[in-house]
């Protein structure tokens, strides 16, 4: 099947207990019950319910019953309870019979062929539509995809992927604010409650309505009927053979909850019309489910008239075969109960926990676009007007075919190229600038603060001209560039230098990786001093923020030259933090 239609694939991406929260629910709202879980629930009332019934039906009986009643309990020495319950099982006997006479034989606590032949006719009219219907309910793919189908056939600009509920810049932005995966999530499935909220209702209640025969005829057409039918001897192999099957008596013990089945399945169709008008869209779904199986040779038109005719036989097979009865007989309860759970399906239910499984995959094929995307924008943002340079030798190089060789290239480039950047760009001129004011003037009075800016400011420059050199030691002039170099041309024939490409790419690796957060560290400690700088309680510090200072020839206030800069570092932190995750 096609990938989109396959929504145990689609929900691969989501934490266990999500996947297997939003799949739940997706069953129940097409009330998909595990095959083992029963919508049958069998009501027998305790003893002393039982005798609280009898004693109030006694006690209503016109008095000459009541009184012979009486008298047949002295005579046998059997209760009036016992006596009156055998008579309502001699009821029912003699209801089965007057409704059917040659189903069963009661003495011998059988029933007969003529009873199979009749279920024989339930048969032979469900084979037609069984392939389908296994089809549709047995396999949850095919279920989910034919009824989503169908939903969107009737919503006019349905949703397919999240950009037809957010714009690509708006999840990039909701990505920004704490790079987290889970806050886009969290986004879309608000957008696309409030989505599902402003579709007509009636556009549910209809097609539930519309759906219902798929429902109210399942448990019919998929009943057991191989199992029930070996019970009188005979085991079907062919609904279409004209030959008479040959069924023996069976017993009605063994048949008791084959028949509590059919009950049920049958109770399920007296609740559809007789003729069914199936909407011009869901005739043309039935199309996806019949395309799964070669051999199932139905026009739609068949399935139409199938399910028309089996509506039609069931209530004919309902009015001769009293199975109510008859399992109240042998059980030899007249007081027996069967609760059966009639299909119940939401399908707004069912739509927004598609959708939520659908959006959210397609959410992680989009997650490293809007990664990519963010870091592109904050990038351009942050250093806009800035010369931002790549590096020469650490960078990826369009020679190698990373995939087809199955190597990766340098994994921490953007990181490095951010800090060195950030540190050519604005730590040199402009924070330096800044870092001599307060030298000169607010810090020189308190050499701890001084002291612990410019050391960090010496540890930016350390770092920089480190970076430098990092990037020359893959030149081809260095030893490791030459060994780089080597094994990048010759890897392809190599498996062995394939091997020491990737020993050389993760030293690389570890080394850029250290040199960008030595770099992050002494950029953010210069951020510290300067917070540190504007939350002084001193008094002679708090003069000297006020003062104006010339700054790129322009009159700045201190504290707000300070705050400033601080932002500013704050969003190189930011964009690096994204940058780290991605």
């Amino acid at each position: 099947m096609n990938k989109d239609t396959a929504f145990l694939e689609l929900s691969r991406d989501l934490s266990e207990d999500d996947r297997s929260d939003l799949l739940k629910k997706i069953g129940l709202s097409l009330n998909i019950t595990d095959k083992n879980e029963s919508k049958i629930y069998e009501k027998d009332i305790d003893i002393e319910e039982k005798n609280s019934l009898l004693k109030e039906e006694i006690n209503i009986l016109p008095l000459f019953v009541r009184f012979f009643l009486w008298l047949k309990s002295k005579f046998t020495g059997k209760s009036e309870k016992d006596l009156y319950l055998s008579s309502k099982i001699r009821s029912l006997k003699r209801k089965i019979r007057h409704q059917s006479s040659n189903i069963t034989g009661f003495e011998t606590r059988n029933l007969t062929p003529y009873f199979a032949e009749q279920v024989y006719t339930l048969y032979s009219s469900a084979m037609p539509l069984r392939g389908f219907f296994k089809k549709l309910w047995i396999d949850p793919d095919i279920s989910n995809t034919f009824f989503l189908n169908v939903i969107e056939g009737r919503i006019q600009n349905s949703i397919k992927d999240p950009f037809d509920i957010l714009e690509l810049d708006e999840l990039v932005e909701i990505y920004g604010i704490n790079g987290k995966k889970d806050d886009i999530r969290r986004q879309l499935i608000n957008s696309l409650d409030k989505y599902i909220l402003k579709i007509d209702k009636k556009v549910f209640i209809d097609l539930e309505f519309e759906l219902m025969p798929f429902y109210y005829l399942k448990d019919l057409i998929l009943f057991p009927y191989v199992q029930f039918f070996q019970q009188f001897g005979y085991t079907p192999i062919d609904s279409s053979s004209a030959e008479k099957p040959n069924f023996k008596n069976a017993s009605a013990l063994l048949c008791l909850e084959d028949l509590e089945k059919l009950y049920c399945a049958l109770y399920s169709v007296t609740k559809l019309d007789k003729r069914i008008n199936f909407n011009k869209k869901i005739i043309e779904q039935l199309d996806l489910v019949k395309n799964i199986d070669e051999n199932m040779d139905l026009e739609n038109i068949d399935i139409i008239e199938s399910i028309s005719d089996i509506i039609e036989l069931s209530s004919k097979f309902n009015s001769k075969m009293p199975i109510a009865d008859i399992i109240r007989y042998f059980k030899k309860n007249p007081y027996f109960k069967i609760m059966y759970y009639l299909p119940k399906i939401d399908l707004k239910e069912f739509y927004r926990n598609t959708l939520s499984i659908k959006i959210i995959d397609k959410l992680e094929l989009m997650f490293p676009e809007i990664q990519k995307r963010y870091i592109i924008l904050e990038t351009e943002r942050l250093f806009h007007g800035q010369r931002y340079s790549g590096f020469q030798h650490y960078r990826e190089y369009s020679s190698i075919d990373y995939e087809k060789l199955g190597v990766s290239p340098f994994s921490q480039i953007k990181a490095l190229e951010i800090v060195y950047n950030y540190m050519a760009c604005y730590f040199k001129g402009y924070i330096q600038e800044t870092i001599r004011l307060l030298e000169r003037g607010i810090l020189s009075q308190n050499r701890l603060i001084r002291d612990s800016m410019l050391q960090y400011g010496a540890a930016i420059e350390d770092v920089g001209e480190k970076i430098r050199i990092f990037d020359e030691s893959l030149s081809p002039d260095s030893d490791d560039g030459k060994l780089f170099n080597k094994f990048r041309f010759s890897m392809a024939k190599d498996p062995i230098q394939q091997k020491m490409y990737r020993k050389i790419v993760v030293q690389k690796d570890r080394e850029a990786k250290s040199l960008s957060e030595l770099g992050l560290e002494s950029i953010s400690g210069i951020k510290r001093v300067f917070i540190e700088i504007i939350k002084s309680k001193s008094n002679s510090v708090v003069e000297q923020l006020d003062q104006h200072f010339f700054v790129n020839s322009k009159p700045t206030l201190l504290k707000e030259l300070l705050n400033e800069q601080i932002i500013h570092i704050q969003q190189f932190e930011h964009l690096y933090h994204h940058i780290i995750i991605s």
